[in-house]
């Protein structure tokens, strides 16, 4: 049977039979190696890569933003805010040991954050991902837009606009970013996407990796026909 590995950050973290990860797998007929996590970083993609890649037939990395502390355990720490937030859930749980990492964050990002070298450290070790997936049958996709890579590609922070921009207003997006670090996953959002879209995102990177291009847009995305309820995609489990 062949072997297909995915590593990345909250994109690809679901273990749902219903993601677009498990769905890749079965069209490949192959076994899944998942590392995925909220939060992660690209440091955490990269690592989980060359400690599990056996000589996988597929991979795919997807690539986060910079600035993410390079844990490569839990708690991970994407920004600010994600530190802030654990950080409240930590206390009111009363772990002490807990609140202290997260603690410890949100001081870095307030105190300590240096962007010039976060990008520095992403664009080494995105260098250092080109370098192994050239003799590979991968793939290096990006979550978000970045002058490294201006694909034809849509990124899959489209996808989740495309899904679900729909259900907010241009001036509450802090409200949108806010309700997606709160809800990562509910009966009917998977990695950030609706369960309607598993298929498309599988369909998309199935075509990458079997022909080398896709004939989905992400028109495709805007045109799903989607539950009119709000409740129904943003009810925490």
């Amino acid at each position: 049977m062949k072997k297909l590995l995915i590593t990345g950050d909250s994109y690809c973290a679901s273990k749902n039979p219903k993601s677009w990860t498990n769905i890749l797998a079965d069209r490949l007929n192959a076994e899944l190696t998942l590392a995925g996590a909220v939060s992660a970083s690209l440091y955490y993609a990269y690592d989980n890569l060359i400690r599990l890649d056996d000589n996988h037939d597929y991979i795919v990395t997807l690539v986060t933003n910079p600035g993410r502390l390079s844990t490569l355990e839990a708690p991970y720490v994407s920004n600010q805010y994600s530190a802030k937030h654990y950080r409240a859930k930590a206390e009111e749980a009363n772990d002490h040991k807990l609140y202290l990492k997260y603690k410890s964050a949100e001081m870095y990002y307030e105190n300590l954050v240096n962007s010039n070298f976060d990008e520095f450290v992403h664009d080494m070790i995105l260098q250092k991902l080109e370098e192994y997936f050239k003799n590979r049958n991968g793939i290096i996709y990006p979550n978000f837009k970045m002058s490294r890579y201006p694909s034809e590609y849509f990124t899959m922070l489209d996808v989740t606009d495309a899904c679900f921009s729909r259900y907010f207003k241009k001036d509450n997006y802090n409200f949108y970013t806010e309700l997606f670090q709160k809800s990562f996953e509910t009966g009917n959002v998977i990695n950030h996407s609706t369960i309607e879209c598993q298929e498309l995102i599988a369909d998309h990177f199935y075509q990458l990796i079997t022909i080398q291009k896709s004939n989905i847009t992400i028109d495709d995305f805007r045109n799903l026909k989607l539950n009119d309820s709000y409740e129904y995609y943003f009810t925490p489990r």
